[in-house]
């Protein structure tokens, strides 16, 4: 059985065949869509996310928008029986993941509505036991097939990094910054970005020229303070 929602998003636009355009009114929207993240460290055994009630499980997958975003959200979270299901049903345009009690880190996530598609399709994937070069192929052959649809604009995904993490809480002290734009078919021509990072902390385009291009923005290392964490007893 299928717990895992295959896609949660308000948008319906339909997709429109052939490679968008990256001009000067997409690198302006990038520039407004960037205010969006995740949180990752080592694995605390016993302490995992189905563990966490939901209105803690919640506090965290928000606390890496803006401020203003985060009532309004909706969130993904875990049961106590580990399925991922929909904690809280929001009205904004960005949806927010909970720790996922599997993973070997902890993290959280949220992204634009817009990419759902794109993203509940990889969660199918990982479900069914889809991993790396396999998953993206069957992503990239759907959208090249009409049947997986992509933003014709730019839509954001951010994350956070951590170190350690907390023993009494699970959480860790301090994360640093990765915003993802996800730009489809983009070029290092098109964009002015190099397609491989530098040595150096910066801006640079991934996957370049194919459905997944992405722009992948490192960020600076800051303290982690979600409100009110659940502490273990």
């Amino acid at each position: 059985m299928n717990y895992l929602p295959s896609s949660i998003s308000k948008s319906n636009g339909s997709r429109r065949r052939g490679r968008p355009e990256v001009g000067d009114g997409r690198l302006r929207c990038l520039q407004i869509l960037a205010t969006i993240p995740v949180v990752v460290g080592a694995f605390t055994p016993g302490l995992a996310a189905a563990q966490r009630p939901a209105s803690q499980q919640i506090i965290e997958a928000v606390s890496p928008l803006s401020r203003r975003f985060r009532s309004e959200a909706t969130v993904m979270g875990y049961d106590s029986r580990g399925r991922l299901t929909v904690l809280k049903q929001g009205t904004n345009q960005f949806i927010c993941l909970a720790d996922d009690p599997t993973d070997r880190r902890f993290q959280v996530s949220c992204y634009h509505e817009d990419l759902d598609p794109f993203m509940a399709r990889g969660r199918e994937l990982r479900a069914l036991g889809k991993r790396g070069t396999e998953l993206q192929r069957i992503r990239n052959a759907e959208i090249e097939a009409g049947l997986l649809r992509m933003p014709e604009r730019a839509s954001v995904i951010s994350y956070y990094g951590v170190g350690e993490l907390d023993p009494a809480t699970g959480l860790p002290d301090s994360v640093t910054t990765l915003q993802v734009l996800y730009l489809p078919y983009a070029t290092s021509d098109e964009t002015g970005f190099p397609a491989r990072p530098s040595r150096s902390p910066s801006p640079y385009l991934m996957d370049a020229g194919t459905a997944r291009a992405h722009l992948m923005i490192p960020g600076e290392r800051r303290a982690y303070r979600p409100r009110d964490p659940v502490r273990r007893r």
